[in-house]
């Protein structure tokens, strides 16, 4: 008899847990699916400030971005980036630490999706060496979800490679020379050199990683971009690429 309650115990137990994960479960998902659609509904916002340039350029199809109403939004406001190839199109913030937007949406509400932001320790207006933006990778394919794209040979075959960024005084394009994934480090995350042959070395490691042979060459007089997200598995998706054009802005 004693046995049988014991088993009775054990069953009420674990319905007891079963319960209690599958509501840890719900709230989860409706967690999940309310900071998504969040997301969508401050970028749905923020589409009316971003315009086709009326001017069309042959190589590069530049937008016309309106800072000033984005900065209103959101006063961390420090560029805006498209990688072709992708669902990238997102005002990158920028802040005193690279943790506040991985759980902070662009108005700054907690969110897990988080936010597209630059490495703290960069300069936006001048551009460092090595500029770094950072991004969840989203299931639903929103901030760097579809980042992964880029290491499709769908993408490799692509006749061009660009990535641009917007910033308040110029526009950028950059052109990919190394896409891979890696297990988490620091090593590509490094933004200042102390010498030409340092950042050279640095470039080579970037190029030799990558899981396509790009036709870009780089040396140490280029700056690049490195956008970086996970990939599971504690791994990191990164995409490099250097600085090929660069215009004065007009808004």
């Amino acid at each position: 008899m004693k046995r049988k309650k014991m088993k009775h115990k054990f069953f009420y137990i674990i319905i007891i847990l079963i319960i209690g994960l599958n509501i840890y479960t719900l709230f989860f998902l409706r967690s999940r699916y309310n900071n998504e659609k969040h997301n969508k509904e401050l970028m749905h916002d923020i589409e009316q400030y971003i315009k086709p340039n009326d001017i069309y350029d042959d190589k590069y199809q530049f937008m016309n971005i309106e800072f000033s109403k984005l900065k209103q939004k959101n006063e961390d406001t420090v560029s805006y980036l498209v990688v072709d190839g992708s669902e990238i199109s997102y005002p990158v913030v920028q802040t005193k630490d690279n943790k506040y937007y991985l759980n902070h949406s662009f108005d700054k509400k907690e969110n897990n999706a988080g936010w597209v932001f630059m490495d703290y320790r960069n300069n936006a207006n001048s551009l460092d060496k090595n500029t770094i933006i950072y991004g969840h990778n989203r299931l639903t394919g929103t901030m760097f979800g579809t980042l992964k794209e880029l290491l499709e040979d769908s993408y490799y075959q692509k006749d061009t490679h660009y990535i641009y960024l917007y910033t308040e005084n110029n526009n950028y394009v950059f052109e990919v020379f190394s896409v891979y994934t890696i297990q988490k480090e620091t090593y590509y995350l490094k933004t200042g050199f102390t010498s030409d042959k340092e950042y050279e070395k640095f470039l080579t490691i970037l190029q030799n990683r990558s899981t396509y042979s790009f036709p870009t060459t780089v040396t140490n007089q280029d700056k690049i971009i490195t956008l970086s997200t996970c990939s599971g598995n504690n791994d990191r998706t990164v995409v490099h690429a250097k600085l090929i054009y660069e215009e004065k802005r007009t808004e």
